[in-house]
């Protein structure tokens, strides 16, 4: 905001240090002079472009020159800013600037410039448009760029494999004791129950693996309580471990939120309501240490770092449970229906042109689940279905519009049909071929005959080049096959 104040005298060209920094926001601070005993005045509460370049041009006006006016040293002032210090000014200096050595006053030479902490920027340059490249230059550019982004991860890869401890030396006799005596692992072991737990839960776990694929979810508890496995070698006599691979305890799996406060991070607590937040981060929390700020990693010999053992710690489901409990009554509406399972499994939409469409129209099916029968009528697919929600039902040739949120282009004519969809009970697992599936010949390359090193290998030998040659002391001939004796 400009002013002009008329005197009977020319006021000071300048501003002290003193004006400016008792100035207060809001305030008007003493500038210059427009022609003879004109002030010029700026209020310090915004920056305003306009105001700078109008007061540029009052200045030039009186004085011939676009010199801006600089601050004057001088000792500061008390607060009343502005007033105080153009009317201190004008009192020292009854005679004007034009009787006033410059020696005397500070700088005060027409060379001044505006300081910029007073509530005055100058217009920012417009940036020179950008060069168009032509589709040559921009293939040119993308080449370039992909080669130095494999030029930096080589050259990290390179350091981590100049940096990588090979503790373990499977390739040197008393490989076993090594592997297990590891720092990392014998932490980790130890602290899991041992060498004979850890054979007891490996075991466990291939039966759960087994179960998994051949007859559905063992167990929603079960884990693997450690973070390494065992060497085959040690698998011995595994029939001890029988009665516990056929005590499973089904259990329930967890519900959604249960899922994300196992997973993530605390960086990450945007995704879980919001009065179980704290949980992950407060120092008073009763599972802070299910939430690190810092994750060791064990290289374990390996050079590239995906291979490397991130050793978070496990979750313990009755701390888990417990500590979230005494939020639940915090949640909102909303977040307690996102911890929701769904009545059904999901949604299947068909094509029109599909057999089973006809068995999904809306005026067919009904609230209640309805099985789709034997299998062998659909190509192998069965399982319960029923009516959608109103809000999801769109009949054949009908426009379906996209949701509000999302940016996918509307569908004109509909063509296919949907239902709410829950997968058939359980059944035992038959491990056959399908009718009229031709197995395709069993191939055996050369190569496949002979150890060989893997192909993740990055120079010397680690526990990550297993393979390279057997450890029974006994070479072999890679032109023949023949073991040669060491």
């Amino acid at each position: 905001v400009l002013q002009g104040e008329k005197g009977n005298k020319p006021a000071a060209r300048t501003v002290t240090p003193a004006a400016r920094r008792g100035s207060k926001v809001g305030d008007d601070v003493a500038l210059g002079k427009r022609g003879i005993g004109e002030v010029i005045k700026v209020s310090t509460a915004e920056s305003n472009i306009d105001a700078a370049k109008r007061l540029k041009s009052m200045i030039a006006e009186g004085t011939g020159r676009g010199t801006p006016v600089e601050e004057e040293a001088a000792e500061p002032t008390t607060e009343n800013g502005d007033a105080d210090a153009a009317s201190k000014g004008e009192e020292e200096n009854p005679q004007g600037d034009d009787d006033k050595d410059p020696a005397d006053s500070g700088n005060t030479t027409d060379e001044n410039e505006f300081e910029p902490g007073i509530g005055i920027t100058e217009p920012e340059k417009e940036p020179e448009p950008a060069k168009e490249l032509t589709p040559e230059e921009i293939v040119e550019a993308e080449t370039l760029f992909k080669e130095k982004l494999k030029d930096a991860s080589r050259a990290k890869l390179d350091k981590h494999a100049e940096e990588v401890v090979d503790n373990v030396r499977l390739h040197d006799p008393g490989w076993r004791d090594r592997y297990y005596n590891d720092k990392c692992k014998t932490e980790d072991i130890e602290g899991g129950g041992g060498r004979e737990k850890l054979f007891q839960e490996y075991v466990i776990g291939l039966a759960w693996v087994m179960r998994y694929y051949y007859g559905g979810v063992a167990s929603w508890k079960w884990y693997f309580p450690f973070h390494y496995a065992p060497f085959a070698s040690d698998l011995r006599d595994v029939e001890r471990f029988a009665p516990d691979c056929a005590a499973f305890d089904l259990a329930s799996p967890f519900s959604p939120v249960e899922q994300l406060m196992s997973v993530l991070p605390e960086d990450s607590n945007h995704a879980v309501p919001e009065a179980t937040r704290w949980l992950m981060g407060d120092k008073e929390s009763p599972i802070l240490d299910f939430y690190p700020k810092d994750v060791p990693c064990d290289p374990n010999g390996k050079a590239m770092p995906w291979l490397w053992v991130v050793l978070l710690p496990f979750i313990d489901e009755e701390r888990l449970l417990a500590a979230m409990e005494a939020t639940r009554e915090k949640w909102t509406k909303k977040e307690h229906l996102c911890n929701a399972r769904g009545l059904d499994d999901g949604y299947i939409f068909v094509n029109r042109s599909n057999p089973l469409a006809s068995s999904l129209s809306y005026s067919i099916m009904t609230d209640e689940r309805k099985s789709l029968g034997d299998a062998s009528l659909w190509s192998g697919f069965t399982g319960l279905v029923r009516v959608p929600l109103k809000s999801d039902r769109f009949e054949l040739d009908a426009k379906v519009k996209p949701p509000p949120t999302s940016n996918l282009d509307a569908i004109f004519k509909n063509k296919s049909v949907c239902a709410a969809f829950t997968e058939p009970s359980i059944q035992v697992h038959k491990s056959e071929m399908l009718p009229g599936a031709t197995p395709p010949p069993a191939v055996l390359l050369p190569e496949d005959r002979y150890i060989k090193k893997p192909r993740l290998n990055r120079g010397g030998k680690t526990i990550a080049f297993l393979g390279t040659q057997p450890f029974t002391g006994m070479n072999i001939n890679q032109g023949n096959g023949q073991h040669d004796g060491a």
